[in-house]
């Protein structure tokens, strides 16, 4: 299911990134054929080697003569990358980004931007770098000047863009430094430290009170009087909610049927920690959205429920609102749904619709991920 409301938030966000993709590029000293090292990979295949003033990828063979580069260096612009341009689409006169492999030092500055992290260099002075790929936000092989539809890559484009995560593999540090291809990613190598506060407060039997001040949902200990073995029968899991290629950790109840993949707790990296993010309770639980996201579902009373859409902001604890939905009945029975696009300060402005919109805008949103969860009885 595609995305629409992310794809309504990231236009801007992405703004700054597509401002220097549509620049007149200059690419006429850094195409294919004029780099600055040949060689041969692990594989046998034979590269052109690219470089700026921090790290170095290498071209397969494969593709010589199909692609124009741009390389950036940070001595002359925020941050270091190399864009990678299908030739025979800019040639064509369309812009023909591919991607960009980049290397950002500081986190707070690639976040929210069309960027996946695929792993970190770390150079000899210890300065540690994330390595993204940068994508493209918007049409890049031109469009069809009768029906106005984008025009199918070519099958140069669409070769070159499948490899660009062998491409960012193949990064290293100026000083011969490795990517470490993965790290800063995966969540197990990430929450390790969280996991056993939580063991640990589980096993200690903490009421709701010590939960609370520690950042934790009150609800294991709502689960512990009703279950002795907490547990067994509360779990985590590891998940990229906002698609920048790092994991978040959710931890929740293990459940079936309509509660299942319930979360009570999110943490996500700040600055390359981990930190929490948001708490739930029964009356007031999260979901994690099949295709990003989270679904905050909350009841006030039998008169007044909704879901509010939001996204976990990048380098950060923030929630990003998208959007909410509401059921209530104690201004108008008759007229009882209503949606807010927009917030003021901790206030919806919702407007009222009808039953068939809400129900349409609620499907878009209602395809929950049912985590199979670790239970914590597992790290014991």
């Amino acid at each position: 299911m595609k995305n629409i409301l992310r794809l309504f938030a990231i236009v801007f966000t992405f703004a700054i990134f597509l401002t220097s993709c549509e620049k007149k590029v200059d690419t006429s000293d850094t195409t294919s054929t004029q780099v600055a090292e040949s060689g041969q990979a692990e594989t046998g295949e034979k590269y052109n080697k690219l470089q700026n003033t921090v790290f170095s990828i290498k071209m397969p063979e494969r593709f010589e003569g199909k692609y124009i580069t741009r390389v950036v260096d940070g001595e002359k612009e925020a941050d270091d990358f190399i864009e990678v341009y299908d030739k025979a689409v800019r040639d064509g006169g369309n812009n023909g980004l591919l991607y960009a492999i980049c290397a950002y030092k500081d986190p707070g500055k690639w976040a929210n931007g069309p960027f996946e992290k695929v792993g970190e260099l770390k150079k000899k002075d210890g300065t540690i770098y994330d390595v993204l790929i940068g994508f493209p936000t918007e049409a890049q092989c031109g469009y069809d000047e009768t029906t106005g539809e984008m025009l199918e890559e070519p099958e140069s484009y669409k070769e070159m863009y499948k490899a660009m995560y062998e491409v960012a593999q193949s990064v290293e540090g100026l000083d011969g430094e490795k990517i470490s291809y993965g790290a800063g990613k995966k969540g197990e190598d990430l929450y390790a430290d969280v996991l056993k506060k939580h063991l640990k407060a589980l096993d200690e039997a903490w009421d709701s009170t010590k939960l609370e001040s520690e950042n934790m949902s009150p609800m294991y200990n709502v689960i512990k009087v009703r279950d002795e073995d907490v547990k067994a029968s509360v779990g985590f899991a590891y998940h990229d909610v906002n698609k920048d290629g790092i994991d978040e950790l959710l931890i929740g109840e293990i459940a079936d049927g309509d509660w299942k993949g319930v979360v009570y707790d999110i943490y996500t990296m700040v600055d390359r920690k981990p930190a929490h993010v948001v708490s739930g309770w029964d009356r007031n639980r999260y979901f994690a959205i099949d295709f990003g996201m989270l679904c905050n579902e909350w009841s006030e009373s039998a008169f007044s429920s909704g879901y509010t859409i939001s996204d976990i902001t990048g380098n950060s604890t923030e929630l990003n609102f998208q959007l909410a939905l509401k059921y209530d009945t104690t201004e108008d029975e008759s007229k009882p749904w209503y949606i807010a696009y927009s917030k003021n300060g901790d206030e919806y402005e919702f407007d009222p619709i009808d039953e068939a919109r809400f129900s349409e805008m609620l499907s878009r949103f209602d395809k929950y991920i049912r985590f199979d969860y670790t239970p914590f009885s597992t790290l014991s």
